[in-house]
């Protein structure tokens, strides 16, 4: 009868109550202050704006970049004022789904004219709202006057763009990187492809403007379209509150301390006007947010490319403000320093401007048959990019779910951990049993008081033999040695003379229990996953950690055993699991199609959309690789995915994709 080495063994450490894990305490939101970060070389930032513009693109749901469909762009119902002409505007952004909106132009004069993108913010009245504090029709007809095109478009939700509601948002859309962020930042890449298809257009000069949630999407687009030449966010940027929307705030937009001002500076060395007031969260601008950013743009040694513009006043895009924007663009468009006083204009009845009095939105495509569409298409992208067998082609991928786990390739965070940070002591040693030696340790990683610990079990009685497996399990180091079925398979490889490491990660084991007790409510902040990972990630990213301390040990060969829902999380890590020799991952009856089981039992932003656990196999490079307890859907998935991988020449010989049916001890 073979011997239990696992008798007498206690891993219930104590060490929650040593040691820190700013993991429980710093949970962000849309109101923190946050610290700005310094950067002294303009190749130092530019490696950051690369970063941030692909955090922004993936965060938006943008990435890889949709396909451009036909614009199919209706201009009609041309009314006329004195020095100008507003017509009605509708475009598809995607296929069916429409921008809605105004082009304001000027009466006379020859063009080609510069053009001004002018996103509404959270105005009651949207685009036509008329209050003094914001004007928005007035703004764009002295624009038009001025000598300027100006298209005035809605946000999704408000006025005539009824296709999706403004509070859109559900977990499973999440899944799939669609939200509302993402729908208006498309919308505005598409509003420049629109203005740069009018032949009285001056491509070349495209500006945007725009207010409080106007302002973010227009510093958006900045950070990503380089055919925005000239921008002017009002009564947004800040360091301490970053947008009180969902259309403001999709997830991972700004994690490890992304702020606006950030996003914003990515317009250098490009022509920025900024605006503040005494009233609202843009109140530091002098002292704080303009010196910052016209730092950044020191860098490239272009500091009066950026001005900002304050008043004592609340939240507005007010007359004054207006006057100083307005010259801003008259002076880097048409060269002209004389300010301009804003001409105040009769309108009549604004609902003239309204696109829908002309034709019925009910004739357009629901919400769900255009997220459908837009699903079906990054499905496609993904199945073509996995087709080729190339690994090139999965490149961006890669990228992407290395921003989802936050386990980025520059990020210091994943560096190999070294022996001097590893924390050795005397409370950190477990009495060894009669058969088993126990040594413990706690490892830090990447941010200061982020710390782990683990476990490694030896067999006494055998000749080590230099390899390592590291089990994972839902109930952390404990519920490995107690759970009767786990316990057999850690004893067969003890037996077999490896060492066994184990650990509890986040909120496993001995951990603080989730939410109540670690105060990371989630429910405490709507936009949590816009700042903070999620608890799988963080799982995810433990393991990442704990194996390359197990690597700087020094094992000949290391493996990885996940176990129950713990399969999941060690799934996810493999692509980050370099010169791994074997894994053996519990799918634990998971189905891949399920948005259900995603948003219960793994819940990361944007996984679907980057092809979730099929992506990782597909990116994982195990010698050996076994996967078991698959549902019937997933070993479908899972023999297409031997066939694409083995495409891989590097893989063809050495890629052992098993299913097995249950738990034993050959895993």
């Amino acid at each position: 009868m073979e011997r239990d080495l696992l008798s007498g063994v206690k891993l219930d450490n104590k060490l929650r109550s040593i040691v820190q894990d700013s993991r429980l305490s710093d949970v962000y939101h849309h109101n923190y202050s946050f610290e700005l970060p310094r950067y002294d070389r303009v190749d130092e930032w530019q490696a950051r704006c690369k970063q941030l513009k692909e955090a922004i693109l993936i965060s938006a749901g943008l990435w890889p970049f949709p396909n451009k469909c036909e614009l199919r762009t209706k201009i009609f119902d041309k009314q006329e004022f004195d020095g100008f002409t507003i017509e009605k505007v509708l475009f598809e952004s995607y296929p069916g789904f429409y921008v809605t909106g105004n082009l304001y132009r000027p009466a006379s004069g020859e063009g080609p004219f510069p053009a001004i993108l002018n996103p509404n913010g959270h105005w009651e009245n949207g685009r036509l709202e008329m209050s003094e504090v914001a004007e928005i029709p007035t703004r764009c007809a002295n624009f038009a006057k001025m000598g300027f095109i100006a298209f005035s478009y809605d946000m999704v939700g408000h006025l005539d763009s009824k296709q999706f509601d403004h509070e859109f948002s559900e977990l499973e859309h999440e899944l799939w990187g669609v939200g509302l962020l993402g729908l208006q930042l498309w919308n505005s890449i598409r509003s420049i492809d629109f203005l740069q298809s009018l032949p009285d257009v001056d491509s070349d000069k495209i500006g945007c403007t725009g207010a409080s949630g106007g302002a973010t999407q227009t510093f958006l687009l900045g950070a990503v379209d380089e055919r925005l030449k000239v921008s002017a966010p009002v009564s947004m940027v800040s360091s301490h509150m970053q947008g009180g929307c969902k259309c403001e705030n999709a997830p991972y937009l700004r994690m490890d301390g992304t702020t606006n001002v950030e996003i914003a500076a990515m317009f250098a060395p490009r022509q920025m006007l900024i605006t503040g007031n005494t009233g609202d969260w843009t109140e530091n601008i002098p002292n704080l947010e303009f010196p910052y950013i016209q730092h950044i743009y020191s860098l490239y040694g272009a500091s009066e490319k950026t001005e900002y513009f304050y008043i004592k006043a609340e939240h507005n895009y007010n007359k004054a403000t207006r006057e100083a924007v307005y010259n801003w663009f008259r002076l880097h468009f048409h060269g002209l320093s004389t300010p301009w006083e804003e001409v105040k204009i009769d309108f009549g009845d604004l609902k003239r401007l309204r696109i829908f009095s002309s034709l019925e939105a009910n004739e357009f495509q629901t919400d769900e048959e255009i997220i459908a569409n837009i699903k079906q298409e990054k499905v496609e992208k993904l199945e073509a990019a996995r087709s080729t067998g190339q690994r090139e082609q999965m490149k961006m991928y890669d990228q992407a779910l290395r921003c989802l786990m936050g386990l980025d390739a520059n990020d210091a965070s994943i560096q190999s951990i070294k022996p001097e940070n590893i924390y050795y002591g005397e409370q950190l040693k477990h009495k060894d049993t009669e058969q088993i030696a126990i040594d413990q340790y706690v490892i830090t990683a990447g941010a200061e008081h982020v710390n782990i610990p683990v476990s490694i079990l030896k067999n006494k009685s055998v000749v080590n033999s230099n390899e390592a497996v590291l089990f994972i399990h839902p109930s952390g180091a404990q519920g490995l040695v107690e759970d009767p079925d786990s316990r057999k398979i850690v004893n067969d490889w003890l037996q077999k003379g490896y060492e066994v490491a184990t650990a509890d990660v986040f909120l496993t084991g001995a951990y603080l229990k989730p939410y109540f007790q670690s105060g990371r409510n989630a429910t405490l902040d709507q936009y949590f996953t816009t700042y903070n990972y999620t608890d799988s990630v963080l799982r995810v990213q433990d393991i990442v950690h704990i194996y390359r301390f197990l690597q700087d040990c020094r094992y000949d060969k290391l493996h990885v055993v996940g176990l129950y829902e713990a399969g999941l999380w060690v799934s996810a890590a493999l692509p980050f699991l370099s010169n791994l020799d074997s894994a053996s991952v519990d799918l634990n009856g998971f189905n891949f199609d399920s948005n259900e089981q995603y948003v219960n039992h793994f819940f990361v932003p944007h996984f679907r959309a980057i092809g979730g656990f099929e992506t990782c196999f597909h990116l994982a490079e195990p010698r050996i690789l076994k996967v078991f307890n698959c549902s019937p859907q997933v070993k479908d998935s899972i023999n297409k995915l031997k066939t694409e991988v083995q495409m891989f020449e590097s893989l063809a010989d050495a890629f052992d994709l098993a299913v097995k049916a249950n738990h034993n001890s050959s895993i």
